[in-house]
């Protein structure tokens, strides 16, 4: 079983090579820059609540 899912992660990843590549600082400024820092403190100062929602389900 761990063969056949190397072959198939091996296949997956030369299909999708050309379209992954790593964000420039500019690109990660604008997508991800302040507003991922404002979500990540968010997230942060609401980590009980987020504990006890993942542990009700």
């Amino acid at each position: 079983m761990a063969s056949r899912d190397m072959a198939l992660r091996d296949a997956f990843h030369m299909q999708l090579e050309e379209y992954i590549k790593p964000l420039e600082a500019e690109e990660y400024e604008k997508f991800l820059g302040v507003a991922g820092d404002e979500l990540e403190l968010l997230m942060h100062e609401n980590q009980d609540v987020l504990k006890r929602l993942k542990e009700r389900n």
